[in-house]
C-alpha cells in the first residue's frame, strides 16, 4: 500500500493503471472514462493490491489496457459483482454502464452483502489498510459503512479514489439520516490538520452530516476551500458537496453567511468548465426555498451572470444556468420578473441563430415561467427531459434512467412503461406532478412539432389517451398545450383524427370553446377546426356535443383572431357535409359571419365567405339569408361596404 502511496504521488503509475484506454490514446476525460477508473477502483479495493499487479510496468499495463483487455479476477468477487467490473471497464465507451446503473447495482450488492460481509473486508483487513493502526471494520454498521471505508482509504491515497467513492457514498445515502457512529471517523480525518482535511471536508458534505455542531465547522471550511484552494479537482468537489450540505433553509442561510455567493459567482465566470457547472449547480441549491437567499443571489448579479452562461457554456452548463434561474424566479415577484424580462431579452436578441437555438428554447422557456404553484414545483424535471432529449450520449442515457425509475416510482396503474424518451414523456402526462404533467405535455407537442415520424411514435406509444385526459381534467396551462398536442398529431393524417376522436378529445375541447380563458378558447377553436377538415365523424362529434352552438356564440363580441379562427372552423364543419351545414343555420350562424364578410379584416372576411359559400347551397331559404343583407348593403352601405358585400356576392 505504501508502494502505491508514494507512486501515485509521483504521478507515474496511477496514470496508467486507473485510466481508460481511449485516455491512455490521448483522448479526453469523460464521464464514461470516469466509470472505466471507477471499476478500476473497485478491483484495487477488493485484491488489495494496484490494478494489474504491483510489479508489472506502465508500457505492459497500457498495451493490456489498450488491447480491451482487464485485469485477472479478483478471487473474492462474485459472478455479479465480477459483471458489474467488467461492463463498468468496457473498451467501448459507449457500451460502458452510466454512472445511475452503476449506483443501482452496488446499492444491491451492499444490500445482498450486509449479513455477510467477506467481500470488502477482507481486502481491507489485509494490504490495504497496512501501516494505519487505528483503523479497524466494524462489523455492526453495515454495506454503507463499507463504502465509507472505501472514502477514508481513498483520502489516504489518491483523490480521484476518493472522489468516486464520495460520489457512489453520496448517491447511496441521499435521503437517509445517518448515526453519528457512521460519520466519526470521518470527522476524526477533518480533524486531522494535514492534507487529508480537505478532502474529509467534502466527504462530510457528501454524506450530509447530521450533526450541526459539525455543519457549523465544515460549512466555513468548505468555502475557504473554493476561495483559496488551486487543485481544480478539490475546488470542483467541495462546491458539489456544498451543494449537497445545503439540503435545509438552515443550512443554505449559513452556508450564504460565509460568503459562498461571491466565491461561486467569481467561479462560474472565471473557473473551469467543471467549476462553473458545479457553482450554477450550488447556487441554485443555495436559493431553493429561501427568499433571503434568493434576494443575496439576485442582488450580487447572478440573474446576468447565469444567462451569460446559458448564452456561452457548454450544454451541461446551460442545463445548470437554466436550472439555478427557475431556482432563483421561484422567489418574490421583483425577482422573478427580473428574471422573466432578462430571459426574453436575451431570447430575442438570438432568436434566429441557428447556433444558440438550445439557449433561445431555455430562456425563452424560463422567460414564461409563472407564479404561484406551478411555478415553484418546476424542480429539475425541465432539466432532465433536456439532458434526455438533447445531451450527449452519456447525459441522454443518465437522464432516461432517473425519469424512466421516476416514472415506474410515480406509476399507480398497469400500464407498461417502454424505455424511450417519447414513452417516458407520455407516461409523466399521466401520472407525473402538476409541472411534470405540463412540462411533458409541451414538449410532446414541440416533438409532434418537429416531424411526422415523432407524431407516428407518440400515437404507437399510446399518448392520446392521456393527453385526451389532461384536456379534460387538467390545469389551465396543461389543458392549453395537452390541446395543441393532439391539434398537431392529427396533421394530415386521417387514421390519427379517428383515433383522437375516438378517445374523446371533442367534448372536452367544445368545453373550452364554451368556458374556456381567451387563450384556451382560441386554441380549441383551432384544434377543433383541424379535427374537422375532411373528417365526417370529426364533424359529427362537434355537433353531438354542441360544439357548432359554442362556436357560432364566439362570432359574436370576441377577439379579432378568435373570430378569425372561428370562421375558419365552421367554413371546414360545413365543407360537404349537409347535416353540419343544417346545424349552423339552425344556431343563427349567418348573421355574423355575413357582418364579418362586411367589416371584418382580409383574413377574417375570406373565412368569412369561406364559410358562407359553404351555406349558400343547402336551400333558398338560406341563399336568402345570406344574399338579402349584402344586396342592401351594395346599395346603402358605405364605400368599403358595397366594395366588401360586392366581392362576396361575386364570390
Amino acid at each position: 500500500r505504501k508502494n502505491a502511496d508514494l507512486e501515485a504521488e509521483q504521478g507515474a503509475l496511477g496514470a496508467f493503471r486507473w485510466k481508460s484506454p481511449e485516455c491512455l490514446d490521448g483522448g479526453v476525460a469523460t464521464f464514461a472514462s470516469d466509470i472505466f477508473s471507477f471499476g478500476m477502483c473497485i478491483v484495487e479495493a477488493v485484491s488489495g493490491a494496484l490494478p494489474w499487479g504491483n510489479h508489472i510496468d506502465d508500457i505492459v499495463v497500457k498495451y493490456h489496457v489498450t488491447k480491451g483487455e482487464l485485469p485477472q479476477r479478483p478471487a473474492v468477487l462474485e459472478d455479479e459483482e465480477w459483471d458489474l467490473v467488467q461492463r463498468m471497464c468496457c473498451s467501448d465507451p459507449k457500451q460502458r454502464l452510466n454512472i445511475v446503473s452503476v449506483v443501482v447495482r452496488l446499492t444491491a450488492i451492499v444490500k445482498r452483502r450486509d449479513a455477510n460481509r467477506q467481500l470488502l473486508q477482507a481486502a481491507y483487513k489485509s494490504d490495504m489498510l497496512a501501516g494505519r493502526e487505528n483503523e479497524r471494520m466494524d462489523a455492526h454498521t453495515g454495506g454503507l459503512d463499507t463504502l465509507l471505508q472505501l472514502v477514508q482509504s481513498g483520502v489516504a491515497s489518491r483523490q480521484n479514489a476518493a472522489r468516486y467513492a464520495m460520489q457512489t457514498f453520496s448517491a447511496l445515502t441521499q435521503g437517509n439520516v445517518l448515526a453519528e457512529q457512521e460519520v466519526l471517523q470521518v470527522v476524526e480525518l477533518f480533524h486531522s490538520d494535514d492534507t487529508k482535511q480537505d478532502w474529509a471536508a467534502i466527504a462530510l458534505g457528501y454524506v450530509n452530516c447530521p450533526c450541526s455542531a459539525i455543519r457549523v465547522d465544515v460549512t466555513p471550511w468548505l468555502v475557504g476551500l473554493i476561495k483559496r484552494a488551486s487543485d481544480g479537482l478539490l475546488k470542483t468537489e467541495a462546491v458539489r458537496a456544498i451543494g449537497y450540505l445545503a439540503s435545509d433553509e438552515t443550512s443554505r442561510t449559513l452556508t450564504v453567511s460565509h460568503g459562498a455567493i461571491p466565491a461561486l459567482l467569481k467561479m462560474m465566470r472565471a473557473g473551469s468548465d467543471a467549476e462553473q457547472v458545479g457553482a450554477a449547480r450550488t447556487l441554485g441549491c443555495l436559493a431553493i426555498g429561501c427568499e433571503q437567499n434568493q434576494v443575496a443571489i439576485a442582488d450580487a448579479g447572478a440573474i446576468d451572470a447565469l444567462v451569460s452562461l446559458i448564452l456561452h457554456g457548454t450544454y451541461q452548463q446551460q442545463i445548470e444556468g437554466a436550472l439555478a434561474l427557475r431556482r432563483l424566479a421561484e422567489g418574490n415577484a421583483k425577482i422573478r420578473g427580473d428574471v422573466s424580462a432578462t430571459c426574453f431579452d436575451a431570447s430575442f436578441d438570438i432568436r434566429d441563430d441557428a447556433t444558440h437555438r438550445d439557449a433561445a428554447r431555455m430562456l425563452e422557456d424560463i422567460g414564461q415561467m409563472r407564479g404561484g404553484d406551478e411555478g415553484k414545483d418546476s424542480n429539475t424535471f425541465p432539466a432532465l427531459v433536456d439532458l434526455m432529449l438533447y445531451g450527449d450520449d452519456q447525459q441522454k442515457n443518465e437522464a432516461q434512467t432517473v425519469l424512466y425509475a421516476r416514472g415506474h416510482d410515480r406509476k399507480n396503474d398497469r400500464v407498461k412503461i417502454h424505455r424511450d424518451p417519447i414513452a417516458i414523456l407520455i407516461a409523466f402526462v399521466r401520472v407525473g406532478a402538476a409541472e411534470e404533467k405540463l412540462e411533458s405535455a409541451r414538449v410532446l407537442h414541440r416533438l409532434a412539432d418537429d416531424s411526422d415520424a415523432n407524431r407516428v411514435t407518440i400515437v404507437q406509444k399510446e399518448g392520446i389517451a392521456p393527453l385526451v385526459a389532461l384536456v379534460r381534467d387538467g390545469t389551465d396551462s396543461q389543458k392549453e398545450n395537452a390541446a395543441y398536442a393532439l391539434g398537431v398529431l392529427v396533421d394530415g393524417n386521417d387514421a390519427t383524427q379517428v383515433a383522437i376522436v375516438q378517445k374523446g378529445a371533442i367534448a372536452p375541447l367544445v368545453a373550452l370553446v364554451r368556458n374556456g380563458t381567451n387563450s384556451q378558447k382560441e386554441m380549441a377553436v383551432k384544434v377543433l377546426g383541424r379535427f374537422a377538415d375532411g373528417n365526417d365523424a370529426a364533424r359529427i362529434a362537434v355537433a353531438q356535443e354542441g360544439g357548432i352552438a359554442a362556436l357560432v356564440a364566439m362570432m359574436r363580441g370576441e377577439t379579432d383572431s378568435q373570430k378569425e379562427n372561428t370562421a375558419r372552423a365552421l367554413g371546414r364543419l360545413a365543407n360537404g357535409n349537409d347535416a353540419a351545414r343544417i346545424a349552423i343555420t339552425h344556431e343563427g350562424a349567418i348573421a355574423p359571419l355575413v357582418v364579418l364578410a362586411r367589416d371584418g379584416t382580409d383574413n377574417q372576411r375570406w373565412f368569412a365567405v369561406t364559410s358562407l359559400k359553404s351555406l349558400v347551397n343547402l336551400n333558398d331559404e338560406s341563399l336568402h339569408a345570406i344574399c338579402a343583407p349584402l344586396v342592401a348593403l351594395v346599395r346603402d352601405g358605405t364605400a368599403s361596404q358595397k366594395e366588401n358585400a360586392a366581392e362576396t356576392l361575386g364570390n
